[in-house]
């Protein structure tokens, strides 16, 4: 009787970083800790029906001062 050929199994293998970061998606979606689901849930809104505004010179001022303790 013929037999049949195994099929490979897929392998991966994870880097530590990779594994790390794959914990802390675990880790963050088990225990949404300091979300402000109302708030979350009032900007969907705002989206959703088109009255969200963003205001490009706070994004820009915000990003400017991250940056600026960075490099601190």
């Amino acid at each position: 009787q013929p037999v049949a050929a195994a099929t490979p199994a897929d392998n991966m293998r994870l880097t530590g970083e990779a594994a790390g970061l794959q914990a802390l998606e675990r880790e963050l979606g088990a225990a949404p800790a300091g979300l402000d689901q109302a708030r979350v849930d009032e900007i969907k809104g705002a989206i959703a029906d088109g009255s969200y505004r963003v205001d490009a010179q706070e994004i820009a001022t915000r990003m400017l001062a991250f940056e600026n303790d960075l490099t601190r």
